[in-house]
């Protein structure tokens, strides 16, 4: 969950200023910034209890619409980069004048897409915490956990 309030509290201010309840700077690192994800975060909490109170009907229509859309948007993603490349992948094999600027280092490129797993490890868990309310959960569980890690893992290494 406090994942999820960090990446609600680093997206939708930038989408819409509105989503900065407490005012101030919206950087998730600011004071203004951490009160403001909390509240988001307690936000997202009662919206979802909200949801599960009202039936698993609508959380597996909401999940469902959610995994499909966001199978789109990689593809999407995937696509857009393709087609605007600059340089051919043989550049991931090659080193010349890759060397990191001092203001640059290529280490914080790798510490952001190591956030990756965070989102990766969401997918199979909500698989496996929902997967008491399916039928035969013992047969369809452990392939929507394959399926879920194949999905991201082919997504992330395209993007």
């Amino acid at each position: 969950m406090a994942a999820a309030a960090i990446a609600l509290q680093a997206v939708l201010p930038s989408i819409w200023s509105g989503f900065q309840f407490l005012g101030g700077n919206s950087s998730p690192t600011s004071v203004t910034g951490a009160r403001n994800a909390v509240l988001l975060g307690v936000i997202l909490l009662a919206v979802t209890t909200a949801i599960n109170i009202i039936g698993i009907r609508l959380m597996a229509i909401i999940s469902s619409t959610g995994v499909v859309l966001e199978i789109l948007g990689v593809i999407a993603i995937v696509i857009t980069l393709f087609a605007h490349a600059k340089r051919g992948p043989s550049v991931v094999m090659h080193a010349t004048g890759a060397a990191p600027t001092p203001g640059s280092p290529y280490i914080w490129a790798f510490l952001a897409s190591g956030l990756m797993a965070a989102y990766v490890m969401v997918g199979f868990d909500s698989a496996g915490e929902l997967s008491e309310e399916t039928r035969a959960p013992r047969r369809i569980t452990p392939r929507t956990i394959i399926r879920a890690l194949i999905v991201s893992g082919v997504g992330g290494a395209l993007c």
